[in-house]
C-alpha cells in the first residue's frame, strides 16, 4: 500500500472540496466513507439473511435440529462482539485507523470468497464440514468487524467538522435504516433463484467497494493515532473503562442503553406472537409492520440533526427514549392491525433519532486517543442486553402459557402484551435516567489532554 499523506484538519484535506465551500456537500472524504459504509451494510444484510436461510432451509432442511443450527449462526456472530470487541479497541487506538479499515475489508472479502467454495464443492463435503465452514466464516468476519467498526467511528469523527457531525450521523443512520429495509427482501430471491453463491459474492464485492472508498480518502492525520504500539495492553484496556466510569455522560449512556435495549430485545422476539395472538391476524403481516417501523426510523434519522439543534443532543437522547417507550406501550395495547402499523411507524421516528444522535454525542465526550477503546467497550452492551432480554422473554412467555390473563385499572392483559408492557416500562426508566442525569454537565479533570474529554455545558444547543 502507498504511504498515507499528512493531511489537514477535519474536512479540510485535499479531498475536502473547493475553496470556500463548507459542510458535507463539499466534504468528499465524508462522501466516500458514507458510500463505502452504505454499500457494505447492504452486502451485510443480504449476507446475514442468506446465511440464515441457507443453513435453515438448505443445509439442515428437514432435520429436527435445524433451529439449533440457525441459532449457531447467530451465536457465531455475537460471541466475538462480546469477547473480542473490548480487546480490539486497544489495537484500534494503537494502529493506523485508515490502514486498519482497509485491511479489515480485504480480510472479510477473502473470508467470504473462501466460503464460496462450500456451495461449489457441496457434493464432496460432509454436512458437518459445510456447517463448520459457515460458522467459521461468520465468526471470522465478526472478529474482523470488531477492529473495523471503532476505526471507522474515529475516522468519521476526524473527517467531519464538529458542526457537521449531527448531519453526518443523521444521513448515515438514514442510509443504514434504508438498507435494513431493502437488504433482507433481496436475500431470499437471490438464494432460491440463483443460489447462495451469488449472495455471498454480493457481500464479498461490497467489502471491496468499501476498501476502494476508504483507499481514496484523504483521511485527516488525527485518525492515524499511534500510541506506541507496545504499551501495557491491560493498562490501556482499563483506561477506556475508567474513562467511561468517570464521565457522567458516558456512564449515563451505558446504563440507559442497557435498560433501553433490554426492553427492545423482548419486543423483537415476541413480535411474531403478538401479531397472531393479540392482533389475531396472519404472521405474514410482520413484514409490513417491520417495514412501517423502518420507514419511521428513516424519517427520525433525517430529522435528528435539526431536532438536535433545537433541543440539544442530550435532551433529544433522553426524551427520545421516553417517547419511544410511550408509543411502545400504546402499541402493546393495540388489537387492530392498521392501528398497529400506524403506531409502529410513529415509534420509528424517536427510535431513529435516538440511534442517530448517539454518534455525535459520543464524539463530543471521548478523546481521540480513547475512541477505539471506549466505543468497543460500549458496543457489547447491545448484544448482552438484547440476547439476555430475548432469552428471558421467551422463557417468561412459555411459562405464562396461552391462557394467561389479568386486569388492572380497567385494562385487560394477556401474556404477550404483559411482557411488552414491562419492556416499555424498562425503556421509560432508561429515558428517565438519561433525562435526569444529563441535565447537568461535569467538566473533565484538570489536565485532560483533549478538549473532547470535557463535558459541554448544560443544554448546549448544538
Amino acid at each position: 500500500m502507498a504511504p498515507e499523506r499528512a493531511s489537514a484538519p477535519a474536512g479540510q484535506g485535499a479531498d475536502a472540496g473547493p475553496r470556500g465551500a463548507s459542510g458535507l456537500r463539499a466534504n468528499r472524504n465524508w462522501q466516500k466513507l458514507w458510500l463505502g459504509q452504505t454499500v457494505s451494510q447492504l452486502g451485510d444484510y443480504v449476507f446475514d439473511v442468506t446465511v440464515l436461510l441457507w443453513v435453515g432451509t438448505v443445509l439442515a432442511k428437514g432435520r429436527t435440529w435445524a433451529p439449533t443450527a440457525v441459532s449457531g449462526v447467530m451465536l457465531a456472530a455475537a460471541v466475538p462482539t462480546v469477547l473480542v470487541g473490548p480487546l480490539a479497541g486497544v489495537f484500534a487506538d494503537r494502529w493506523n485507523r485508515k490502514r486498519t479499515m482497509m485491511n479489515a475489508d480485504l480480510i472479510r472479502a477473502g473470508v467470504i470468497g473462501l466460503l464460496l467454495l462450500v456451495p461449489l464443492f457441496a457434493s464432496d463435503l460432509p454436512l458437518w464440514a459445510q456447517l463448520a465452514a459457515v460458522y467459521t466464516a461468520v465468526a471470522g468476519t465478526s472478529v474482523v468487524a470488531q477492529f473495523f467498526n471503532p476505526s471507522r467511528f474515529a475516522t468519521i469523527g476526524a473527517a467531519v467538522a464538529e458542526e457537521d457531525r449531527a448531519r453526518a450521523f443523521s444521513l448515515a443512520s438514514a442510509s443504514a435504516n434504508t438498507v435494513s429495509v431493502l437488504g433482507p427482501p433481496l436475500a431470499a430471491p437471490l438464494l432460491f433463484t440463483v443460489g447462495e453463491q451469488w449472495a455471498l459474492l454480493v457481500n464479498a464485492v461490497s467489502f471491496l467497494v468499501s476498501y476502494l472508498c476508504i483507499r481514496f480518502t484523504d483521511v485527516p492525520a488525527a485518525t492515524a493515532d499511534h500510541n506506541g504500539g507496545k504499551g501495557d495492553f491491560w493498562a490501556e484496556l482499563a483506561e477506556g473503562w475508567s474513562f467511561i466510569r468517570g464521565n457522567n455522560v458516558l456512564a449515563t449512556v451505558a446504563v440507559s442503553v442497557f435498560l433501553y435495549l433490554f426492553g427492545v430485545g423482548a419486543v423483537n422476539v415476541l413480535e411474531v406472537f403478538f401479531v397472531s395472538e393479540n392482533l389475531r391476524t396472519d404472521p405474514s403481516w410482520l413484514g409490513t409492520l417491520n417495514g412501517a417501523l423502518g420507514a419511521g426510523m428513516i424519517v427520525g434519522a433525517l430529522l435528528m440533526a435539526r431536532t438536535a439543534r433545537r433541543l440539544g443532543e442530550r435532551r433529544l437522547f433522553g426524551w427520545g427514549i421516553l417517547a419511544t417507550a410511550l408509543l411502545l406501550f400504546v402499541y402493546a395495547r393495540s388489537t387492530s392491525l392498521l392501528f398497529s402499523i400506524g403506531v409502529l411507524g410513529l415509534v420509528g421516528i424517536p427510535l431513529g433519532m435516538v440511534n442517530a444522535v448517539l454518534g455525535p454525542m459520543l464524539l463530543n465526550e471521548i478523546p481521540n486517543r480513547l475512541l477505539g477503546r471506549v466505543n468497543s467497550a460500549l458496543n457489547p452492551l447491545v448484544y448482552v442486553a438484547s440476547v439476555s432480554s430475548m432469552s428471558l422473554a421467551g422463557i417468561l412467555v412459555s411459562d405464562l402459557g396461552p391462557d394467561f390473563a389479568w386486569s388492572f385499572a380497567g385494562l385487560h392483559f394477556h401474556r404477550i402484551d404483559t411482557v411488552m408492557t414491562v419492556s416499555s416500562c424498562l425503556m421509560a426508566l432508561a429515558g428517565a435516567v438519561a433525562v435526569i442525569r444529563l441535565r447537568t454537565g461535569r467538566r473533565a479533570a484538570p489536565g485532560a489532554e483533549d478538549p473532547a474529554a470535557a463535558v459541554a455545558v448544560p443544554d448546549d444547543p448544538r
